[in-house]
């Protein structure tokens, strides 16, 4: 796919808050955002390498993809289990659809790897990721 076929759709944030990584998009979103996302992200996890971390997605009016996007996140989500990415929390913020927006993503996330859990308020979601971080930790 050609990364300059279209503009990217949507806005990205990513962040480190300790040992979680926070993804907060926005959309739409097409797929030269979610390359964007695949560029960024790496210097995150080179950072988050040296031991268990988590991520905490934060989704805002996405409420579906196009097919060459939805494709993409289905290779991002299986994570190789040497990247000490140990959960995932996501956080559908949708007023209008909740469910059909959550039953999109749980399609994607059921391809994750490590453990991921979807939740309805970011505190939540913060604290199921710091008890999976603390378990691993204890491992």
């Amino acid at each position: 796919m050609n990364s300059s076929k279209f503009p990217m759709h949507g806005h990205l944030a990513l962040s480190l808050d300790n040992r979680i990584l926070v993804i907060s998009g926005r959309g739409p979103a097409n797929v030269e955002m979610i390359q964007h996302y695949q560029r960024e992200v790496l210097t995150f996890k080179e950072l988050l390498q040296t031991g268990p971390w988590a991520s905490l997605v934060l989704l805002q009016d996405m409420l579906i993809l196009p097919p060459d996007a939805k494709e993409l996140m289905l290779g991002i989500v299986k994570i190789p289990k040497d990247s000490k990415l140990v959960a995932t929390a996501i956080v559908i913020m949708e007023k209008e659809y909740p469910q059909i927006v959550e039953r999109f993503w749980q399609d994607i996330y059921s391809n994750s790897t490590v453990p991921c859990q979807f939740f309805i308020s970011e505190t939540a979601a913060r604290s199921w990721l710091v008890d999976m971080l603390s378990s691993a930790s204890l491992s």
